[in-house]
């Protein structure tokens, strides 16, 4: 799907949740900035670790959810390498906001995409 088309889809939201998890934590704080600053909308960024103690609580069908889920480079590992055990845990926590019929937008590296 094209950003155009996904910007079509939710317009009309006036209340989001970006999250992410590890380095990306701070990349969901700072998108969650963004969307107030230039949308004027209601967004919370949170670390993914937090889900479970009151934001998945808000998750349901009218939710879009930005899932920062992208591999990160540790150690000197080759792009997409990353640390798997975070990724999955990543994975994990979208599965969650599927399960109470959240919409995801979820953004990957461009290797995980294909």
């Amino acid at each position: 799907t094209g950003l155009r088309e996904v910007a079509e889809q939710f317009r009309e939201q006036h209340n989001w949740l970006v999250m992410g998890r590890g380095e990306q934590a701070a990349t969901s704080w700072e998108g969650a900035l963004v969307l107030k600053e230039a949308a004027t909308v209601h967004s919370e960024g949170i670390h993914m670790a937090e889900l479970k103690h009151g934001p998945l609580a808000l998750v349901d069908e009218q939710m879009p959810v930005i899932v920062v889920c992208t591999r990160e480079r540790r150690g000197g590992a080759p792009e997409g390498g990353g640390d798997q055990q975070m990724y999955e845990k990543v994975k994990s926590s979208l599965q969650q906001v599927l399960a109470r019929q959240g919409r995801p937008i979820v953004i990957l590296n461009e290797a995980e995409a294909a």
